[in-house]
């Protein structure tokens, strides 16, 4: 049985997500709810599980608090492609 359900989203949001649909031949109801069934799928929730081998390798490395993984992302990138 099929429920209605109502919206709130960014007119262009609308608008885009009615041209994905009409190109991909499909209703933007049966977009959302595809959407809606693949985020709250029991294979979902599987997949996205961490592997027994990242759990224990979880807080083995320390990291100060006033760490910034951009700004060393940056330094590393510039000194890469800068200091050649």
């Amino acid at each position: 049985m099929n429920k209605k359900l109502t919206l709130s989203l960014d007119n262009s949001v609308i608008e885009k997500a009615k041209d994905y649909a009409q190109n991909k031949k499909k209703s933007l109801s049966q977009m959302v709810e595809n959407y809606y069934r693949f985020i709250t799928s029991e294979t979902q929730n599987e997949e996205n599980k961490i592997a027994p081998i990242i759990e224990e390798l979880t807080g083995s490395i320390k990291i100060s608090n006033n760490f910034v993984y951009e700004d060393v992302k940056i330094n590393y990138l510039k000194n890469k492609y800068l200091n050649d």
